[in-house]
């Protein structure tokens, strides 16, 4: 296999989780300060209300962390290994997984949230919770499939 082969397959897979990643890290600090500012503002919240919006950024956090570590150690620590960097590990595996529990979170919240406001169960709440448990199962389902390419 050629450099410039390798190189091109070394592009193709960590180049968009490189990008995606710059973008997470962005957002993650537009995150930071919005949970700063509901700490601060809205200290009179359910207990519940305060502690889901605690639990679905300490997900956050650590999707971000491990897409860090993900890219550490495939582009630092794997360097120039292009059969290592080739294979899918745990780390590249929790990334769907964490991002369907993470968007099922949001979409459950958010119609609840609609129903609360509007007073009207079917409407709100009952079309988007199968679409939320849809993404939620699917991003778990891209890790086996991953799995099974990588051997």
């Amino acid at each position: 296999m050629s450099a410039a082969h390798e190189n091109r397959i070394i592009g193709d897979i960590y180049g968009p989780i490189l990008a995606g990643t710059y973008l997470n890290i962005l957002l993650y600090g537009v995150t930071v300060a919005q949970v700063y500012l509901y700490c601060k503002t809205f200290k009179k919240d359910r207990l519940w209300m305060r502690f889901y919006i605690l639990t679905l950024f300490l997900a956050d956090t650590l999707n971000t962390a491990f897409c860090m570590v993900l890219l550490y150690t495939s582009l630092i620590n794997q360097f120039g290994d292009v059969v290592a960097l080739q294979k899918a590990n745990w780390l590249m595996a929790s990334e769907p997984a964490l991002t369907g529990i993470i968007g099922a979170m949001v979409q459950l919240f958010f119609a609840w949230r609609v129903k609360v406001l509007t007073n009207s169960v079917w409407a709100t709440t009952h079309p988007p919770a199968p679409f939320s448990f849809t993404g939620s199962s699917s991003g778990r389902h891209l890790d086996r499939w991953r799995d099974r390419i990588s051997g």
